[in-house]
């Protein structure tokens, strides 16, 4: 990492990363080892009398002008004058506004960040993620009323860098595409719970998954401009009378963009569990979903070393194109298995759980999200048998 700036005190530092910048405050004399580390979005620019900076670089005059941040026992850290706590000044640079008094500032998640893999980034920057609790005030974590973002008592609905629906409920994430109406639907339901890794809207004595929200309204089930919990609840209704679920095609329900999201009958979702994350690298099978000609789509095989195996096939949404879904999977986890490629540690060796996490960078080499764009007519109906021509590995 490159250290961007040390205080006169070296009580504050600010460090450039792969993924991040950080501001690391260290503590008083008397406990030297207690410091706070945040990451930040460093390298976003902002016009300063007629001047392009980063925020890094507007931190940096921050901290020189008005001194270091110190530690508050009670909150985040503050700077010394005026008074004002990290994230308030975070919030003003990244807007480009005056701290506001009495307004409403809030830290989504304020649990540590973490990742399931570090190998995307350097190693001093995994070990200082990994060694201490890094707090996220970056643009997407930090918010406000003044804003136009309701802020719920357990959570927020805000837009990312990339334009995405972001909901945040549990210290947890949870993802989606943007679509104006479902963003105003999304921040018309005040609250919401976690379970079992799911965000859910509590509607009534309903708990409704945020996917099957997602999907009803995708595809016209909650039309714009009508009551929303009357309308959530009769979608959630209908699915659950005709034994429907909106199926996390990657097991990932931090996940819930289009292509990673499918409606199928809920002996298919509960057969297969979280059976596709047992797939071991350098053996893949990534399934996503194409809504303009409703088919599931699949590719599979096996990368190693010079040796590359792909199979592609699509399936019917329907109870005969689940099972032969189901088939496909089974007969190609027996080849993987055979192959000596089962894994009880996704977050480490299966490369659909890498790919399915919607903050991993790079995405404009995910095969995951990818797999809607390629053409259809590379896809085929499939044939029990269609892996005997796999070669051995």
């Amino acid at each position: 990492m490159k250290l961007i700036f040390v205080s006169d005190s070296k009580n504050n530092v600010i460090l450039e990363g792969e993924s991040y910048h950080y501001l690391i405050v260290k503590g008083v004399r008397a406990n030297k080892n207690k410091k706070f580390v945040c990451a930040f979005d460093g390298e976003l620019s902002r016009v300063q009398n007629g001047k392009r900076y980063t925020i890094a670089d507007l931190l940096v005059r921050y901290i020189q002008v008005n001194g270091p941040f110190y530690l508050d026992p009670n909150t985040t850290p503050r700077s010394q004058h005026p008074q004002k706590r990290i994230e308030e000044i975070l919030y003003s640079l990244y807007y480009q506004k005056p701290v506001i008094q009495g307004l409403k500032i809030k830290i989504a998640n304020r649990k540590g960040i973490g990742f399931s893999s570090y190998n995307f980034m350097s190693a001093d920057e995994a070990k200082l993620l990994q060694h201490n609790v890094v707090i996220e005030l970056t643009k997407r974590n930090i918010r406000s009323d003044d804003m136009g973002t309701h802020v719920h008592t357990n959570g927020t609905f805000c837009l990312d860098s990339t334009n995405r629906i972001v909901g945040t409920c549990a210290g947890m994430f949870f993802y989606t595409d943007y679509a104006t109406g479902l963003f105003d639907l999304l921040q018309k339901i005040g609250v919401w719970t976690v379970t079992k890794g799911a965000l859910k809207a509590v509607v009534g004595k309903a708990k409704v998954p945020f996917a099957t929200i997602v999907w009803a309204y995708r595809h016209g089930l909650i039309p714009d401009n009508v009551k929303a919990e009357k309308a959530i609840l009769a979608a959630h209704k209908y699915f659950t009378t005709m034994e429907l679920e909106v199926d996390h095609l990657t097991e990932n329900k931090s996940n819930n963009c289009l292509y990673a999201l499918a409606l199928v009958h809920g002996n298919i979702n509960t057969s297969l569990g979280d059976r596709r994350n047992s797939i071991k690298e350098p053996f893949f099978f990534y399934t996503a979903y194409r809504h303009d000609v409703s088919k599931l789509l699949v590719k599979c095989g096996f990368d190693q070393d010079n040796q590359h195996y792909e199979r592609r096939f699509f399936f019917d949404l329907t109870r005969k194109g689940e099972e032969e879904y189901r088939k496909c999977f089974n007969e190609f986890k027996k080849k993987a298995e055979a192959a000596g490629y089962l894994t009880k540690e996704p977050e480490k060796d299966n490369l659909l759980s890498y790919w399915a996490d919607p903050c991993r960078p790079g995405k404009e080499n995910n095969p995951l999200a990818k797999l809607p764009t390629e053409l259809l007519a590379s896809f085929y109906k499939y044939s029990n048998g269609a892996f005997n021509d796999m070669p051995e590995i």
